[in-house]
């Protein structure tokens, strides 16, 4: 501990010459490391579709020597997801607190479903059991827009411009409705590429510089029908997209129905997120969801695991750059070094299977 006693002399002519001597001492000291006790972090999905049920278990409240918070995953549990007839489907580790269905579970409109959790250290979770309610299933594109996106990481700073993906569907009349929307984007990207026998087949130097990566919206897309009951619901964004590379988009939007209670975990979610740290900005909470230990009320997890309708809809985004020079400006930085595919992994050197027969909307860009 070190102290540092500067002294600050004030003159003052009040009648004269006044002189005030002010001492300050300002202490240094080390500061203990947080130490909460960790809660189990519970991210879970079952859908309706062939998409197996997907749960990612983590403990929280754990940090790094310099204060930072580090992803504690669990790869040791035992997962089921149970329907309320008392039938149940395991679900296996794949690595970094994953556990998934090794094939779709049969989840229905009208069902309930709820999540059993057993820890290595004997603790025992489950989920309070959620009825899917079922999702209008005309969904379909409603326009493109524009927006400037700044991604993460290498190059971070340099913004890209990116496209609005925005969806219309019905609402149905005379019920309450809550909704929100997961896309799946494969965009594409460049790279420097290899070369040496791998090109052999291509006739060219260098080759795998193009590819398609996987590209995630972290953004969370919700909506209650509270203000458009029965009408239809026009320009709702689903996913911004961005343009590291000239070719096209192969969007897969998924809308998803959701109950009362996780609407409001989710519009929670939404906020502490998009907080801009202003005084008068609600402190954040735990996001607690419908997790519980089965031998403890007060032992409570954080997340949530969702059960939803599903209505999908595949199509593709071909953006076609007018002014190419100033929409893809600051692509340069955002080109890494190897094969296209393996740098920017998970990515595909061709274009993803699935969407062979998906409508393609082109869009001039400016």
């Amino acid at each position: 501990m070190r102290l540092y006693c500067p002294k600050i002399f004030l003159t003052l002519n009040i009648a004269g010459v006044i002189i005030l001597l002010f001492t300050g001492c300002i202490k240094q000291v080390s500061l203990n490391l947080r130490a909460p006790t960790p809660q189990l972090v519970v991210e879970g999905l079952l859908l309706t579709d062939s998409t197996p049920c997907k749960v990612t278990l983590s403990y929280s409240g754990i940090f790094n020597s310099v204060g930072g918070q580090v992803q504690n995953f669990i790869n040791d549990a035992t997962v089921f997801v149970k329907d309320g007839t008392g039938d149940s489907t395991q679900l296996y580790n794949v690595g970094s607190g994953v556990y998934q269905s090794a094939s779709s579970v049969n989840a229905k409109v009208g069902g309930s479903y709820s999540l059993s959790i057993a820890l290595s250290n004997g603790k025992r979770y489950i989920s309070v059991p959620e009825t899917i309610v079922p999702v209008p299933q005309n969904v379909s594109l409603d326009s493109i827009g524009s927006a400037v996106y700044i991604p993460s990481g290498p190059g971070s700073g340099n913004a890209l411009n990116a496209a609005v993906i925005n969806i219309k569907t019905q609402d149905p009349a005379d019920q309450k409705n809550y909704y929100r929307w997961i896309t799946t984007d494969w965009i594409p990207r460049k790279a420097t590429g290899i070369q040496g026998p791998a090109c052999a087949n291509t006739g060219q130097m260098t080759c795998f510089q193009t590819c398609f990566q996987s590209f995630e919206d972290m953004n969370i897309y919700i909506l209650s029908d509270a203000n458009v009951n029965g009408s239809e619901i026009r320009n709702q964004t689903v996913i911004t997209s961005p343009y590291f590379d000239y070719g096209n988009h192969y969007i897969n939007v998924k809308q998803l129905s959701l109950t009362a209670q996780a609407f409001e975990f989710w519009e929670l979610y939404q906020q502490q997120t998009t907080r801009t740290g202003g005084i008068l900005d609600p402190l954040p909470a735990s996001l607690v969801g419908n997790i519980y230990n089965v031998n403890d009320s007060t032992d409570v997890g954080l997340g949530y695991f969702e059960c939803s309708d599903v209505a999908s809809f595949k199509f593709i985004f071909s953006p076609e750059f007018i002014n190419a020079y100033n929409t893809l400006a600051n692509t340069q930085f955002y080109i890494d070094q190897g094969a296209c595919y393996l740098v920017y992994a998970p990515a595909v050197t061709n274009p993803p299977p699935g969407w062979e027969t998906a409508p393609r909307y082109i869009v001039d860009i400016y």
